[in-house]
């Protein structure tokens, strides 16, 4: 399979007027809702990678309500709880839980990162249930942070 875009489009004034963004709310990264685009790069378009991961995994969005609900539940970070459709190794949801922090430094750097953490995960599954209130949790996929971040 091969995933080439995530629908998101950048429109603007090059001469520093007004800038649009637009894409689909449930896979926006938090930079792109805030439009900080200094803060775009790899690690954005992974967020998106780890909205597709817990929607294969549990059968449904993470997030759900009016776009503006979901827009700011993406700003706060809080997962609801992680109920998977099948048994999955619980260290899963720690690996999509590293591709959806709020902070871009929280998450891998390149999809080389997340792709070598993801093959690290034992096969084993699991039925345990993960419940809410994961803010930015990289201690299970242990991300690369870059060193020029905050």
């Amino acid at each position: 399979m091969v995933l080439s875009d995530f629908g998101l489009a950048r429109a603007g004034d090059t001469r520093g007027g007004a800038v649009l963004n637009a894409g689909t709310p449930s896979y926006m990264a938090p930079e792109q809702i805030t439009n900080q685009w200094r803060s775009f790069g790899p690690w954005t378009d992974l967020y998106a990678v780890g909205v597709l991961a817990w929607t294969l995994a549990t059968g449904r969005p993470h997030y759900e309500g009016s776009v503006t609900e979901i827009l700011e539940q993406h700003l706060d970070g809080v997962l609801p709880a992680f109920s998977p459709h099948s048994s999955m190794p619980t260290a899963l949801f720690d690996w999509i839980n590293a591709m959806m922090a709020v902070k871009p430094f929280n998450r891998f750097e390149r999809a080389a990162d997340a792709a070598w953490a993801l093959s690290r995960i034992p096969s084993q599954p699991s039925t345990a249930e993960h419940t809410g209130d994961q803010k930015d949790s990289t201690e299970a996929a242990n991300p690369k942070v870059r060193p020029d971040d905050p």
